[in-house]
């Protein structure tokens, strides 16, 4: 019985890893979101670097 739960948590485990590696974090939104900006035109390229810095 053990090693059926010790399957199956590390079966659970997997399914959160693995969803978890593919929802972009906040920064990276916004570093989208920027260049989206950026590429519109509404954004100029010095503050478009400023802010891409200030994202880290």
């Amino acid at each position: 019985m053990l090693f059926w739960l010790a399957v199956l948590g590390a079966g659970a485990w997997l399914v959160v890893r693995t969803v978890q590696r593919r929802q972009p974090g906040p920064h990276d939104r916004a570093r989208d979101i920027l260049a989206e900006r950026y590429a519109r035109g509404e954004v100029s390229s010095e503050e478009y670097r400023e802010r891409l810095d200030q994202l880290g």
